[in-house]
């Protein structure tokens, strides 16, 4: 393995906005097996397997079921394999514990969790660059932060975790997720900056310890008909539905018509040389509160925004954020409500100018 560690080269990866740099050892750029030993403690007739022998950075591992002394590899020690940069590993039918940190900050793509495993311990696989992750229905315990920071686009949560622990997808490219039946509590900012749109609860409702400051791009939180503690009170800004999300697309439309009450103050204003028309300022029919009134999700430092369509131009106008009306009639808007990281969501309305005062 000397002549191997003549050069160091740097591997990149671009996690959603942060950037995670990992250091390769190699004269080649593909990753080469690692075949030299690894370090092992044992308990009894079970091992933990605590590291490479020998250099193992940016290699690929394959790690024994039994270590040299014919014990059963049961455990992966804590920061066993952390900050190795790690292009990929094999783990095992007899391992039942990952330890925390274990593949901490490497340059994993993909990883099989056996169906032995039980325990995923903190950052157990945080700062890697994960794309999909399906974890066993073995796993009853997954540590906080476990997939931190990959790229993760989809992930299957098994029937068997009761917690979804804190942070423990937060930062990813998840678009949606489904919370299996099983799960009772879901850790402060367990889905924190990703891109979900939507979240399909298949239980009662849990106990949510924070969203965090993270979700703007969700259009829909759903849950199935006969558990218990729903609809509730809004999560995230959204009131649950029994209907099944649709909101997959990063641009959301639909058409609704709402009419603005007759009693709302009003400010006349001549308009030109014709003091039969007037502009009417139509109380708080701002781009935030008409989409608000729509169901769409607005965060407060998110941008909302009106545009009359072309048919209805000789009826309404906007003025400072807010639509003034010119003359009795049907004045249709577009409402777009924009965010990071990179979504829009826009919807149309109707609005029913029934009096110029």
């Amino acid at each position: 393995m000397k002549n191997s560690l003549t050069r160091r080269i740097f591997a990149v990866a671009f996690l959603t906005s942060n950037l995670v740099i990992a250091a390769m050892s190699s004269n080649e750029l593909h990753a080469a097996a690692y075949t030299g030993a690894f370090t092992f403690t044992v308990v009894g007739s079970s091992a933990t397997v605590t590291g490479c022998a020998t250099n193992c950075s940016g290699t690929s591992i394959v790690i024994p079921s039994i270590d040299g002394s014919g014990n059963t590899v049961t455990t992966i020690g804590t920061d066993a394999f952390r900050e190795k940069a790690l292009t990929s590993v094999t783990i095992p039918n007899s391992i039942t514990t990952i330890g925390g940190g274990a593949f901490f900050t490497n340059a994993l793509t993909g990883v099989v969790i056996p169906n032995s495993v039980t325990t995923i311990g903190n950052q157990a696989f945080q700062s890697n660059a994960l794309t999909s992750i399906v974890i066993p229905n073995s796993v009853t315990t997954i540590g906080n932060q476990a997939f931190e920071q990959n790229v993760l686009t989809s992930v299957t949560i098994p029937n068997s975790i009761t917690t979804i622990s804190p942070r423990v997808f937060f930062v990813n490219a998840l678009t949606s997720v489904t919370i299996p039946n099983s799960v009772t509590t879901i850790g402060g900012g367990a889905f924190q900056d990703n891109l979900i749109r939507s979240i399909a609860f298949k239980g009662n409702r849990p106990v949510i310890s924070s969203w965090g400051p993270f979700i703007y791009s969700l259009q829909c939180v759903s849950y199935q008909q006969g558990k218990t503690g729903w609809p509730g009170a809004p999560m995230n800004g959204l009131i649950p539905t029994s209907s099944e999300c649709s909101a997959t697309e990063t641009s959301v439309t639909s058409t609704t018509s709402t009419t603005v009450p007759t009693s709302i103050p009003t400010i006349d204003v001549a308009i030109g040389n014709d003091a039969n028309k007037f502009l009417v300022t139509l109380g708080a029919t701002t781009a935030r509160t008409i989409a608000l009134s729509l169901g769409m999700r607005v965060p407060s430092d998110a941008r909302a925004s009106l545009v009359v369509a072309q048919k209805s131009k000789s009826v309404c106008r906007i003025s400072k954020s807010k639509i003034m009306a010119i003359k009795v009639g049907r004045c249709t808007v577009n409402v777009t409500v924009t965010h990071r990281p990179g979504w829009k969501a826009t919807k149309t309305t109707t609005l029913i100018v029934s009096r110029i005062s």
